[in-house]
């Protein structure tokens, strides 16, 4: 254990915490089909995988809490937060659901806001701005934002693309034919390149690189500007691909103006 881990820095603490709570939520794919579709067995894994998510996030939540009922709270909220965001999104694929899929986008952020910001206090101790008025070391800051950038990295990944996904519902400019698909993959892995790239480019201020990797992509995509519903599609998924990394960039970007 290193001397920042040992010294109980809080700022290193929230930052493994909110690294924790993005693994928990979006390195294992969940299935959000729903369960009523599902085999017997299959629905017999999702209750597992829901148990022990829960239960990893409370215990991690426990483990880096402050003391008291402050760990009780926290883990609590971990558990719920953990637990509920796959059931919405289940929901929101079945039939019927139309309330929820028109909030998608928002409940993927507000779950997650939620979270990020409301365990701030229990673990700073309200000293979120410095490092050092939270009680941290040099050493235990820098690695709170090597975690915070892997844990925007996280999200990125696979929250992001629930963010966009549900943006593209939400403007009717999804491409819903079985013959798009590939196209959707496709995609879908040029915008988690470029939601990197963006996010990369903002946690390291060069602003000015951002527009070249917009205008590259669609310089690459020309082409296909000729088709409305693909235009559509490129337009809104785009801005909100990098919108969203932009702003989870710029988090980061003050985690590491603050304490790096």
């Amino acid at each position: 254990m290193s001397a920042a881990w040992a010294a109980a820095d809080s700022p290193l603490r929230w930052a493994a915490l909110v690294f924790l709570w993005m693994a928990v939520n979006y390195l294992h794919r969940f299935d959000s089909v729903d369960p009523a579709a599902m085999p017997r067995g299959a629905r017999r894994s999702r209750t597992a995988n829901l148990a022990l998510r829960g239960l990893v996030a409370a215990v991690a939540a426990a483990w880096l809490a402050g003391p008291g009922v402050e760990r009780v709270i926290l883990a609590a909220a971990a558990a719920l937060g953990s637990v509920a965001l796959p059931l919405l999104r289940s929901r929101a694929s079945m039939d019927g659901a139309t309330l929820l899929r028109s909030i998608r986008p928002e409940m993927e952020l507000a779950v997650n806001a939620a979270f990020v910001v409301g365990s701030a206090p229990f673990v700073l101790g309200g000293h979120v701005v410095s490092g050092a008025a939270a009680g941290g070391t040099a050493e235990g800051s820098r690695a709170a934002v090597a975690l915070l950038a892997a844990a925007g990295v996280v999200f990125l990944v696979r929250g992001g693309t629930h963010v966009v996904r549900g943006v593209l519902e939400k403007s009717d400019t999804a491409l819903p034919s079985v013959a798009d698909q590939t196209s959707v993959r496709h995609g879908s892995t040029i915008g988690n390149l470029e939601q990197f790239l963006v996010f990369a480019l903002a946690v390291g201020g060069q602003f000015g690189a951002l527009g070249l990797v917009v205008a590259a992509k669609g310089l690459v995509r020309a082409a296909e500007w000729r088709d409305r519903t693909l235009l559509e599609y490129f337009l809104v998924g785009t801005l909100a691909s990098v919108t969203l990394a932009l702003v989870v960039g710029l988090l980061v970007r003050a985690a590491v103006l603050a304490w790096w």
